[in-house]
């Protein structure tokens, strides 16, 4: 019962969405036509969500296939010296529904930065609130802290329509115990190098995002893995936007320890989504 009220409360809100899109693309019409004014300033509060529902790119059959229906709301106030957002999450496992839960809640603030005559520096902090059963139960975290620095390449000096960065991060895990409940030994450091690469024309955009990970156990051992994900996205009227994406990531090595393990698609590990958000 419980699963069937979730999906169809997510059925419902995409539906909402969707029909709210309708409604607001025809209303914006008008405004679309020119640039907004030189005097116009964004609202200091604003707020986005996405409703998205992903699965395991390749069906074994064997039931081990994973299928999550998933919702993000991200509250946001503009600053004289940058942006603080808040990041809430719920994943709802339709496979499992004992797995469905709150995701940990983050509190990020990021800066105005510097922008150099070539590209752009944008630092910023995060801390985690752990709220999952995972980050709470077993891993009794107690906090989370990390700090970010964002460089992206001036867009004038690019083809028109493409966007290139990248990104270097440190974080800090706090937990109660060095070991979880089930074992496993906990990660007290990492670090994560990105670059991300893009191509808007007209509605339509084209994103790809690779991250490599470095992670430190409390014992002093290195673990390396990385993500990575293709999005592909179309505009719906000013505030709403659809989006196609496959995602993965695993070990950065095999079990032999130097082969290398690098997969554009894993059929173990691949996910394909597909997401409505909308942003005022």
């Amino acid at each position: 019962m419980r699963t069937s009220t979730l999906s169809v409360t997510f059925f419902a809100l995409f539906c909402g969405l969707m029909l709210s899109s309708t409604s607001v693309s025809a209303s914006v019409t008008t405004s679309l036509a020119g640039p907004p004014s030189p005097k116009e300033t964004p609202p200091a509060f604003g707020i986005s969500a996405g409703l998205s529902k992903s699965f395991s790119l390749v069906d074994h059959k064997d039931g081990d296939r994973q299928e999550t229906n998933d919702l993000e709301v991200i509250p946001s106030y503009n600053w004289s010296f940058g942006k603080t957002l808040a990041v809430f999450t719920f994943s709802d496992d339709v496979r499992d529904p004992g797995n469905s839960d709150m995701g940990d809640i983050a509190l990020a603030t990021s800066f105005n930065g510097w922008d150099f005559k070539s590209f752009k520096l944008r630092p910023s902090v995060t801390i985690v609130l752990p709220q999952s059963k995972e980050s709470r139960i077993n891993t009794n975290l107690q906090t989370a802290i990390s700090g970010k620095l964002s460089a992206s390449i001036q867009e004038k000096l690019l083809l028109p329509g493409f966007r290139f960065g990248g990104s270097v991060s440190f974080n800090r895990n706090f937990h109660r115990y060095e070991t979880a409940l089930d074992g496993t030994v906990l990660k007290q450091y990492s670090s994560k190098q990105g670059l991300s690469g893009g191509y808007s024309i007209g509605l339509f955009s084209f994103d790809l995002d690779f991250t490599h990970i470095n992670a430190w156990t409390y014992q002093g051992n290195m673990k390396e893995s990385y993500e990575h994900s293709e999005e592909a996205s179309v505009e719906i009227g000013r505030n709403f936007a659809f989006t196609l994406g496959h995602t993965n990531g695993g070990s950065v090595f095999k079990e032999d320890g130097y082969s290398s393990n690098y997969k554009l698609i894993d059929e173990e590990n691949s996910l394909v989504y597909a997401k409505v958000s909308m942003q005022y």
